[in-house]
């Protein structure tokens, strides 16, 4: 008995994946043994460090690991450049590349879209295995409408920021954008966020003369009154830390202050209010042959 017990142990020790931040690390070495994995699909995400657009999917790639954590899709990752045999093996000439296989290592399908949201993920990830994700509570606020805007900030007696995004903004648009992330950081801040592109919304937006997205602006009024803003072209969870932490963004004694302050430097530059997420999304939708050249130098043969 003890010894079935030990030899039961090994092999679960010689077939339990590395994980990180949640996603099995596959390599030349488990790649065979991770897609027959009886009873799961495995979604391998064929990436290269030195890839721009690698890098910007990682953090919604990652999520699936917890959306889909118990189910019977295993989420994974191989990096092309560091294991040849497997690049070769499944012809793997460009990053990223997103593949769904079958527990008998069938090539179930490949995820093709260019919005490489984690909702696009997950909703291709249904769609091909029936297998329905498992969102967490959300941590951020939708608010609609100017009085109801106008009613948070001014009637606050707390820690808030608000954010004035727009549909653009893939880092926003997502249900695990690095806003919600911020969220979880500080438990002690309410968020809430709005789509300044709303008619609804457009009196407050006005108000504020909000003209970059993503705008933050932040309140403590549980004890001195501080108000601080932050306009940034591409506000990165990074920045966006250092903006709570009072390391970046501009400090106003009050909220009239801050008005009269941006109502003086009003612009009407057609391109700064379509902010700098609005030519991000731009270059995203370019068309194939474009993007083919630009990431020419990332292909590997």
């Amino acid at each position: 008995m003890k010894l079935l017990l030990s030899l039961l142990l090994l092999i679960q020790a010689v077939f339990a994946f590395k994980t990180f931040k949640g996603v099995i690390v596959a390599d030349d070495s488990n790649f065979e043994d991770l897609i027959h994995t009886k009873g799961k699909y495995t979604f391998i995400n064929f990436y290269s460090t030195g890839c721009e657009h690698c890098q910007k999917l990682g953090p919604r790639y990652e999520a699936l690991a917890t959306v889909f954590a118990g189910s019977d899709i295993q989420i994974a990752q191989l990096e092309g450049r560091k294991n040849r045999r497997v690049r070769n093996q499944e012809n793997i000439v460009g990053y990223p590349t997103l593949r769904l296989y079958y527990f008998d290592g069938t090539h179930v399908a490949s995820f093709s879209y260019r919005e490489r949201s984690t909702e696009e993920l997950a909703r291709f990830l249904t769609e091909h295995t029936g297998v329905q994700p498992k969102w967490p509570e959300s941590k951020v606020t939708e608010l609609k409408g100017s009085d109801e805007v106008e009613k948070v900030i001014t009637e606050n007696k707390k820690r808030i920021v608000v954010g004035f995004a727009a549909p653009w903004l893939t880092n926003w648009s997502d249900r695990f954008n690095e806003f919600e992330r911020l969220a979880e950081k500080f438990p002690d801040v309410t968020f809430y966020k709005l789509d300044a592109t709303l008619e609804e919304n457009a009196e407050i937006v006005s108000k504020y003369r909000v003209s970059v997205y993503p705008t933050l602006l932040y309140l403590d009024n549980m004890d001195a009154p501080r108000f601080r803003l932050l306009e940034e072209h591409e506000a990165s969870q990074n920045k966006m830390e250092m903006f709570l932490r009072m390391e970046l963004g501009d400090e106003y004694e009050n909220l009239d202050d801050l008005i009269d302050e941006k109502s003086a430097g009003a612009n009407d530059d057609v391109e700064k209010v379509r902010g700098y997420g609005f030519h991000k999304y731009s270059e995203d939708t370019e068309d194939d042959a474009d993007e083919e050249e630009r990431y020419k130098k990332l292909r590997e043969l």
